[in-house]
């Protein structure tokens, strides 16, 4: 598909695939060397995907790049001496190696998600507005901490499997 309705389907600008491309993190599937045009396959939606998550963390786009194609990541949260707050980190892992990186602590407004991963927009507008009509502002990235993944497998002759057994943690950083 061209670079365009790739970059629709991601959700990412040309312009931003354009800078993966030249940072060695997704490359176009195909070239047409004659006139330039950029191909890009359906399958490299998870490449894109797992690239966006990673920078999303926190995490440079040059480490993302060091890090290969055999990253995949995660959250893991811990409490603090028995108080209320927890400590949430990035876990990446790689081929054969296990990096664990703090993320900034912060103050967040929190949604659980339960139900169809289709209407996770909506939960998503829903804390952004509650936050805002609260006199809270937006500020940094977001998070998504999947608490609970149901099994679609079971059901994947379906094609409006929306993994609607996930349950997800919507966490909006937040400043008064």
């Amino acid at each position: 598909m061209k670079i365009g309705e790739f970059a629709r389907l991601g959700q990412v600008s040309v312009r931003m695939l354009r800078h993966y491309e030249t940072l060695g993190l997704l490359q176009p599937y195909e070239v047409d060397h004659f006139s330039g045009h950029r191909s890009y396959s359906v399958a490299q939606l998870t490449r894109l995907n797992r690239i966006m998550a990673l920078n999303s963390l926190g995490i440079p786009l040059r480490k993302v790049a060091e890090a290969g194609t055999e990253v995949a990541c995660g959250y893991r949260a811990t409490a603090s001496d028995g108080q209320n707050s927890a400590s949430l980190h990035a876990v990446e892992f790689h081929a054969d190696d296990l990096r664990v990186t703090e993320l900034p602590s912060c103050t967040a407004g929190t949604l659980v998600h339960e139900g169809s991963m289709s209407r996770i927009g909506a939960s998503w507008q829903h804390l952004s507005e509650w936050c805002v009509t609260q006199g809270y502002s937006l500020i940094g990235p977001c998070r998504e901490v999947y608490l609970e993944v149901g099994d679609d497998s079971a059901d994947s002759s379906n094609s409006d499997s929306d993994r609607s057994g996930w349950v997800v943690e919507l966490q909006q950083p937040i400043t008064s």
